[in-house]
């Protein structure tokens, strides 16, 4: 639902409709209240629109404070924090989908692994 509101109050900003934009933000907001997207969006969209109407810009940067605050909940860093980085620096794939298409170990280094042993790679 909220993934929908997202969308649509964008696409209402981009035809130049802020207000029903606005409202759909909020109303996401309204079922998550940390959600990142909307958060962001509606500082953007209200700062657009402020062209010195002090008070949308407050309620901007309110938004915006939000989205870049350390306390806010982030349930997509939460899931990442119990999967360290491997000793490459990248991230395990967590999913067998995932796993099938990474690249092999080289992770596009220039190795060859598949070259018939002798043979030095192009």
């Amino acid at each position: 639902m909220t993934l929908a509101l997202t969308r649509q109050g964008n696409a209402w900003y981009l035809i130049g409709n802020e207000d029903k934009a606005i409202e759909d933000h909020e109303r996401a907001l309204q079922i998550i209240p940390s959600s990142s997207d909307n958060l962001f969006f509606l500082g953007a969209i209200l700062f657009e629109g402020g062209d010195g109407d002090l008070p949308r810009l407050r309620r901007a940067k309110q938004y915006w404070q939000q989205f870049s605050s350390p306390t806010r909940t982030r349930p997509r860093k939460a899931r990442l924090e119990g999967h360290p980085p491997a000793a490459n620096g990248h991230r395990q794939p967590r999913t067998r989908a995932c796993r099938a298409a990474a690249p092999d170990a080289d992770h596009g280094r220039g190795t060859d692994s598949a070259a018939p042993s002798g043979s030095a790679p192009q």
